[in-house]
């Protein structure tokens, strides 16, 4: 049997591992950048000039889901809500529809291109293999998919956890 199913968390459900985790953040990265770039906005407003492109904006809000399922998986309670529990049950195909945006952001990015450039091009292509690798790992892992199908269940009204 494979340890890892055997790393439970006190709710009795396989735990959320480190490279979950790295996934969800790696294809999160351009909230990431999003986020540094605001944090950086006083000392290179040029940055928030270059994220001003309509698609980065689309990216963001089809990217959206993601960072539901991002708190999803921190919210695996008893006590959470629907939402959280919706999310995290369909976490294999938000993250799936997550990778077919980045490497369809990735593809316009590289075909407005007027002229290819070694940077950030190479980067871009990289990150959009990256991607594909990533959701089919995470789509093709019984491990990942097990961990997507578990939520701790309601308790009811007077038992603590």
């Amino acid at each position: 049997m494979d340890d890892r199913y055997l790393n439970l968390t006190r709710h009795g459900v396989l735990a959320v591992p480190g490279s979950l985790w790295a996934i969800l953040i790696f294809l999160s990265r351009n909230w990431v950048a999003l986020l540094a770039a605001l944090a950086m906005m006083r000392h290179t407003p040029e940055v928030i000039r270059s994220l001003q492109h309509p698609a980065f904006g689309l990216v963001l809000l089809l990217q959206s889901p993601l960072l539901l399922l991002v708190y999803a998986g921190s919210a695996r309670l008893p006590g959470a809500g629907w939402v959280p529990r919706w999310a995290w049950r369909h976490g294999v195909a938000i993250v799936s529809m997550t990778v077919l945006v980045n490497m369809a952001a990735a593809a316009y990015f590289l075909a407005n291109q007027a002229t290819w450039a070694p940077w950030p091009e190479r980067a871009v292509l990289a990150a959009a293999l990256i991607d594909g690798a990533l959701g089919v790992m995470v789509w093709r892992s019984p491990y990942y998919r097990q961990i997507f199908s578990e939520f701790p269940t309601v308790q009811p009204s007077g038992q603590t956890g």
